[in-house]
């Protein structure tokens, strides 16, 4: 008994294990441990704003808010003064992460007048929240994105935005010199702009961000910011290593492979960058810089015309004959009133046979393929290092032609052997 009761004071007394217990608790017991001893409130206080998904709740800590019954619009019920800001020190401080999805949040609608408060009323030099590493912006309103400036600064690492694309550039200009230590940078658009847009500003905004921002390791963007320009200052970031211009890409893989294993410099062009996804259009265009890149293990494509396809699989093959995971993503929905795209058959595949380091291999096609299960075999015998494989699994039509059978899948146990997951497009009837 007496072992156990001081195992239990060891624990007790031991800020990492109530931390640790503190944590997997819900939010109602958190809470509840917020107003125990200090040394438990601690611990209670940092769960419950370690992650906020609600900004209105936390500035109505700093002062309550009351909602305007005529313009609805948000206030603070008095005037900022210096002991709101010393009794929000105690919350503010705790706050690592912020996820908010602005419209839904009504911090939007706090008025001019309360947004004012905020920002003259902030002590001087302070950051309102300075251990706050990782900002995740949902905005799907024009003229809301200026409140996003309250929440920049230099130790921000991961940075994502949804904006309103005329938005860009204004916010954009700001991280460069606000929060030049990101590791991270995710900005898209929430609205298609008319055709006559003019995306200028957006891509100077763009170059500025990717030459100012030294330690940039993972970039997300609107397809629609690639040029010439952009591409040649990304190809001589020296950090950068990640490249997403479209939402298809694999999950779960693990990009392996560091520059220093490779013979490479930061003078050769995209010198570091481990993995890339891209549309069909901007690879075509910038095929040279980014598929040459001595690191490329990783390549997810989203094919918007299906005329491109046997040309990017012989350009990835040629350009890229270390890719260890590959996935290409065409049209899933058949175009009314266009026909259906021929299926893939060995000579598509064919490329594909050089790629023996290939560990993932993934073509979602919306037509059944033309294989049979000597062709599969021939493809397993090509690619041992298969983990993960995946064949037309979301197809919206039948065939009349050859496709694989449940026999396919005994080339693959004897040629694969360190297969994990296996999706096929067959007739399991045969």
């Amino acid at each position: 008994m007496s072992q156990t009761r001081t195992a239990l004071r060891a624990c007790w007394e031991t800020p990492e294990l109530i931390a640790i217990i503190v944590d997997m608790l819900d939010t109602t017991s958190q809470a509840r441990c917020a107003r125990l001893s200090r040394a438990i409130s601690e611990h209670a206080l940092n769960a419950l704003y370690r992650n906020v998904k609600q900004l209105l709740p936390i500035f109505s800590l700093l002062c309550p808010i009351r909602e305007d019954v005529d313009s609805g619009r948000m206030n603070f019920t008095n005037s900022l003064n210096s002991t709101h800001w010393n009794r929000f020190n105690w919350y503010r401080s705790r706050i690592r992460t912020i996820e908010t999805y602005i419209s839904e949040d009504r911090f939007e609608r706090l008025s001019d007048e309360s947004r004012l408060d905020l920002l003259t009323t902030l002590p001087q030099g302070e950051i309102m929240f300075p251990s706050l590493r990782k900002l995740v912006w949902l905005d799907s309103e024009p003229g809301t994105a200026s409140l996003i400036l309250l929440f920049l600064h230099k130790r921000l690492s991961d940075v994502s935005l949804l904006l309103v694309a005329r938005d860009v550039p204004m916010i954009l200009d700001y991280l460069t010199y606000r929060c030049p230590g990101l590791d991270s940078l995710n900005f898209e658009t929430v609205d298609i702009p008319h055709q006559g847009f003019d995306w200028t500003p957006a891509r100077v905004a763009c170059a500025r961000v990717v030459d100012t921002l030294p330690l940039l390791r993972r970039l997300v963007l609107p397809r629609a910011l690639l040029n010439a320009d952009v591409v040649h200052r990304l190809s001589l970031h020296p950090c950068l290593q990640r490249i997403c211009v479209t939402l298809f890409m694999l999950k779960d893989t693990h990009e392996s492979g560091i520059a220093s294993h490779h013979d490479s410099s930061p003078a050769h062009p995209f010198a570091n960058l481990l993995a890339l996804s891209i549309d069909s259009k901007n690879l075509l265009e910038f095929t040279d810089p980014l598929l040459k890149s001595p690191c490329l293990t990783t390549i997810n494509v989203d094919v918007f015309d299906q005329s491109d396809l046997s040309t990017l699989i012989r350009l990835i093959s040629t350009s890229s004959p270390g890719v260890k995971n590959l996935s290409v993503q065409t049209a899933q929905y058949p175009v009314f009133g266009r026909a259906l795209p021929l299926p893939i058959n060995l000579a598509f595949l064919l490329p594909l046979l050089r790629l023996e380091s290939l560990q993932t291999l993934v073509i979602d096609h919306p037509v059944p393929p033309e294989l049979d299960d000597d062709e599969l075999g021939t493809l397993s015998a090509a690619l041992p290092a298969l983990v993960h494989f995946q064949l037309c699994v979301r197809t919206h039509c039948g065939a009349d032609y050859k496709v694989p059978t449940l026999g396919c899948l005994i080339h693959f146990a004897r040629n694969c052997r360190k297969l994990v997951s296996i999706g096929v497009y067959m007739d399991a009837s045969v």
